[in-house]
């Protein structure tokens, strides 16, 4: 093959190739996100409304039904499936494989906004279901009251949250704050009133709504209806009635507001003491570590600035899990390097055990570099790929090696047998890598979730033999021919 000729006899190409590719590999690896598992979308939109008081027959005759009504036969959704429970109403709808998820997203909202719900239920929620990584927890424990630990958990989420590594912060563990309005019964007859006209009245007086833009020369403005209340003594001064000489009845002279929790079994506890859970989510091309060293590093900050008794801790770091498997990959890579270049060093020399070692972290760092431009991450599932990879790279590489020796060996110059070693071994050696790809390639087309899982590991075992059998045919054998 003449390609072959032109390689060994024009080494400097071949070693700009080697050099980029290690380069661009070294750099790659540097910056490409590492997480525990791979991104995807689960292909699920889910429609939720809330009915409060209703049963769940009522919830599956007033929501459910309808939703499932004006959903059916929609573009794109493969199945529809709907939970009715106390107080609330939930639809999933399952996506067709490839289906644009933002169109049918849009679609959904659009049909659920036709329909005429009871006048008691809440308004709709439509979103696509994605699955959030948490990366790390912290813990704000202490013998404090509830209210405590969630404003002090709050305010370590804001400031989490200001971090430049971090963009999604959540807290668990405690309650939502809620506003009860207590009305007695002879309240209400007393001034011909009903619940549910005292709930429309609260309802309408607090609100934060969009109301519209306003194009001006110097842009567009947004403008909006602000008027959400948040304190009891802010839900008091709700007008509910106003009488015939003019008197307005306020909320607050009708009924008892207190400002308390939602009444829900949910707690927190932490090495046995109440605690709020400040967890902290990744987006897809964060990095799992860079994002615990930050929240690590605030947290040895901020205990010093903790009240008395209060403590705070990290827990479930799953950076521990991705550093121990890339730990492994690199010590089985060395381990190669030093098994194969110990033992072609034996039978066949130093030079040539070298520069056949040498296509482990070409083969490697190649891979890296493609995956880090296809927008791919280093996750448990790429790293196992490059682990198993591991014992297939260099096989094609000792083949080669080993034909242009024999050669050397019979008295051919170097250039010559570095030609007609490689040409004569060349057809094998790509039947092998082929073979191998032959096995891997029906990975790439497992449909639904277990197909977007395990999709990265045939890729990038493919990339891996790819670029050794670019190694062993293109950067090897000049390599070979002039050392």
């Amino acid at each position: 093959m003449n390609f072959i000729r032109k390689c060994v006899v024009n080494p400097v190409a071949a070693n700009m190739l080697m050099v980029v590719i290690l380069v661009g590999g070294w750099l790659a690896a540097r910056s490409v996100p590492r997480e525990l598992f791979p991104e995807f979308s689960v292909d699920l939109i889910t429609v939720t409304v809330p009915y409060p008081g209703a049963s769940p027959s009522d919830i599956e005759e007033g929501i459910c039904l309808k939703i499932e009504d004006n959903l059916t036969g929609l573009d794109g959704v493969e199945e529809i499936s709907s939970e009715s429970r106390e107080g609330i109403g939930v639809v999933s709808l399952k996506l067709h494989a490839g289906a644009d998820a933002r169109k049918v997203l849009d679609e959904v909202k659009s049909e659920v906004d036709k329909i005429d719900f009871p006048l008691e239920a809440e308004d709709p929620t439509t979103v696509e279901v994605t699955l959030r990584r948490h990366v790390i927890h912290v813990a704000v424990a202490g013998e404090a009251p509830e209210h405590t630990l969630k404003e002090l958990a709050e305010e370590i989420r804001d400031e989490i949250n200001d971090l430049p590594e971090v963009s999604q912060v959540s807290v668990s563990g405690v309650r939502d704050y809620e506003i009860s309005v207590e009305i007695p019964e002879q309240t209400l007859r007393r001034h011909n009133l009903t619940l549910s006209e005292v709930a429309r009245s609260i309802r309408e007086s607090s609100f934060d709504l969009p109301a519209g833009t306003i194009k001006t020369q110097r842009g567009e403005m947004s403008i909006r209806v602000v008027g959400q209340r948040y304190t009891a003594e802010e839900f008091k001064a709700i007008p509910i009635l106003t009488l015939a000489d003019g008197t307005v009845v306020r909320l607050g002279e009708l009924a008892t507001v207190l400002e308390g929790f939602e009444d829900v079994d949910i707690g927190g506890q932490y090495n046995g003491q109440p605690a709020a859970l400040v967890s902290v989510f990744k987006t897809a091309d964060e990095d799992t570590i860079r994002i615990t060293d930050a929240v690590k590093a605030y947290v040895e900050r901020a205990r010093g600035n903790m009240p008395e008794g209060i403590t705070l801790e990290t827990w479930s770091d799953m950076s521990k899990v991705i550093t121990d498997r890339m730990d492994m990959l690199v010590r089985n890579g060395l381990q190669g390097l030093i098994f194969v270049v110990a033992v072609l060093w034996l039978f066949l020399g130093i030079r040539l055990s070298f520069w056949v070692a040498l296509g482990i972290p070409v083969s490697l760092l190649g891979a890296i570099a493609v995956m880090k431009m296809s927008g791919d991450t280093l996750n448990m599932m790429s790293m196992f790929a490059l682990i198993m990879a591991l014992g297939l790279i260099v096989d094609d590489a000792i083949v080669v090696g080993e034909s242009v020796y024999s050669r050397i060996e019979r008295g051919e110059p170097p250039l010559d047998a570095a030609v007609q070693g490689t040409r004569l071994v060349m057809l094998p050696v790509i039947g092998a890598v082929a073979t191998t790809w032959v096995a891997f390639v029906p990975m790439l087309f497992i449909p639904g979730m277990m197909g977007k899982f395990v999709g990265i590991l045939p890729k990038v075992v493919i990339l891996a033999l790819g670029f050794s059998l670019l190694e062993c045919l293109v950067i090897l054998p000049p390599h070979l021919g002039h050392g």
